[in-house]
């Protein structure tokens, strides 16, 4: 289950470097780096990103690029998990992760309280 783990956590590091100096090839940066992450993120996730990132996404709009940190930092959690040490908070969290995975809203309003 941790596999993809690494290179998610790294993916998720360089975003915020990324993030940190946009230049005027941010953009093109951007869309290589989401290009090559979205390859470890399960289908469901992809969706949400790529609504996200539709042809009006501004690169510079901290409200999106905190739903897109929140998506990776929530993956980054259930692949940490080791199935025979969930307690049981662990599975509480893992069936709240599961909702918010459900419902696109609940990710933007949980960007609008951070």
């Amino acid at each position: 289950m941790g596999i993809g783990m690494p290179s998610l956590l790294e993916k998720r590091q360089e975003l915020d470097k990324i993030l940190e100096d946009v230049s005027a090839n941010g953009y093109f940066i951007f869309y290589t780096w989401k290009s090559e992450t979205i390859k470890l993120l399960p289908s469901a996730l992809v969706k949400k990103i790529n609504l996200l990132c539709d042809d009006d996404f501004d690169i510079n709009n901290e409200h999106n690029t905190k739903i897109i940190k929140i998506i990776l930092d929530d993956e980054i959690y259930k692949l940490s998990l080791h199935k025979n040490k969930i307690t049981k908070t662990d599975l509480e969290k893992l069936k709240l992760l599961q909702a918010r995975e459900e419902n696109l809203d609940f990710e933007l309003q949980l960007a609008d309280m951070r």
